[in-house]
């Protein structure tokens, strides 16, 4: 089973994500990422965590 995780207006958004995909690691072990989006208004981030149970290539990984 795959996890997300994400923040919304965190100063520290990145290291926060990474701290939550780190903890959900149980639930993808074979792929992740982080998706981070900042400008002057708006400061959002996104991780995520695969794990491959049909399509066990690198083809089927979540692109950022």
């Amino acid at each position: 089973m795959c996890g997300i995780a994400g923040c919304y207006q965190q100063p520290d958004g990145h290291k926060l994500v990474d701290l939550m995909t780190d903890r959900i690691a149980h639930r993808g072990p074979d792929s992740t990422g982080v998706w981070s989006h900042e400008d002057d208004h708006v400061t959002a981030q996104l991780g995520f965590r695969r794990l491959s149970i049909i399509d066990l290539s690198t083809a089927a990984d979540q692109r950022l």
